[in-house]
């Protein structure tokens, strides 16, 4: 009888060592984001790299966007925003779904609750300051086109941030990718549209990074 009275004292303390290890540390460590990520991924560069065609296609048709028909670029903000809704809410699904495989009780309102933590919003709150801090003053002084190239580069450095956060090795060579052609833009591409620069960073990073993580989960499977 002290035997099973040892073991079940035994296994009420792992439990109490795993859920302690556990509130130390976030959910993203014990799942594979990467692998409920990639293909949203996949999908949000193909959506990226589209929408910036089509914008330089009736920016080269009609010499700029604020001379395009406004039924069109209602028509192209409508179509970006059901997108974006659409890849958000395949996200969310996708990594509560995986999530639960370590928490049964995972929810949206849990999730968010674990990506925006006190640690956390101290690295994101300073670099979006300083992105509407950017737009706004180059906005001000005629300088849109430097806009994109900027956005890249500081993304890019958030993205590196955040690798520790998410737990997600490939997450480095989207901002490794972010930052190399953020500035290749500024220096060198400064003559394109916007909207090939924005193809050229975020939509080309996010199809590199999901073959990043295809490479990654290839070998862990050797």
């Amino acid at each position: 009888m002290s035997k099973k009275i040892e073991m079940e004292k035994l296994v009420d303390d792992l439990v109490f060592i795993k859920q302690a290890i556990r509130k130390n540390n976030n959910v993203f460590k014990y799942f594979s984001v990467s692998r409920a990520m990639k293909w949203v991924l996949l999908y949000a560069g193909i959506l990226i790299i589209s929408l910036s065609l089509l914008i330089n296609t009736i920016i080269t048709r009609y010499a700029s966007w604020q001379l395009a028909p406004t039924g069109l670029k209602l028509l192209i903000y409508g179509a970006a925003i059901v997108g974006l809704l659409v890849i958000v809410v395949i996200k969310l699904r996708t990594i509560v779904k995986a999530a639960k495989s370590v928490e049964s009780d995972m929810s949206v309102v849990k999730l968010i609750k674990e990506v925006y933590t006190g640690q956390t919003l101290m690295i994101i709150i300073p670099y979006f300051i300083s992105i509407v801090l950017i737009i706004t003053f180059f906005n001000q002084q005629d300088l849109n086109h430097f806009i994109a190239p900027f956005l890249a580069v500081l993304f890019g450095l958030l993205t590196n941030s955040l690798v520790n956060v998410f737990h997600v090795k490939e997450m480095i060579v989207m901002g490794d990718w972010l930052i190399l052609t953020g500035f290749i833009a500024l220096f060198f591409l400064n003559p394109l549209n916007p909207a090939i620069i924005v193809a050229l960073t975020f939509g080309l990073g996010c199809i590199i990074m999901y073959l990043a993580i295809l490479f990654s989960t290839k070998r862990e499977e050797e």
